[in-house]
């Protein structure tokens, strides 16, 4: 009768066992889901901030090569030499600010990832703490079980 029972607990404990992987993988594949759902949404984000820009800084120069007479470019008939040189640094100043947006965005891109990733990553271990916690509150609940026969 005694072994009988013994083998009833162990069966119990590995279909627990089996449970409890299951449900952890499920958890972890929700996890990984939803990390790259986020992910995916803050890189088409990033992708619209960035043909924004992009946009933006071609319809500036087209502005300029459209009209260089109101925009300081050289005048139409004989060129300028001071027009000229007004016309590229205008130009040289759209690209500079562009290349500088660019490269903010690149940083606010770099560290909404960082952010997302360490979301992730402690989203893991808070699970790996839960599991761990209740692995020991099983050993605690079978050492109690132990001392109770």
């Amino acid at each position: 009768m005694d072994s009988r029972h013994e083998d009833q607990i162990n069966n119990l404990k590995a279909k627990h066992k089996e449970i409890l992987v299951a449900s952890l993988t499920e958890l972890d594949l929700r996890r990984t889901r939803k990390f790259k759902s986020n992910l995916s949404a803050l890189q088409e984000k990033h992708l619209a901030e960035i043909n924004e820009i992009k946009l933006n800084h071609q319809k500036q120069i087209e502005a300029i090569t459209a009209n260089p007479e109101t925009s300081g470019g050289p005048k139409s008939g004989t060129p300028d030499g001071d027009s000229t040189i007004t016309y590229r640094s205008e130009l040289a100043k759209i690209k500079s600010s562009y290349e500088e947006k660019i490269e903010m965005l690149k940083l606010q891109h770099q560290t909404d990832l960082n952010a997302l990733e360490e979301k992730f990553l402690m989203s893991s271990l808070s699970a790996d703490l839960r599991e761990e916690r209740q692995a020991n509150q099983r050993k605690i609940d079978l050492l109690t079980d132990e001392l109770g026969e």
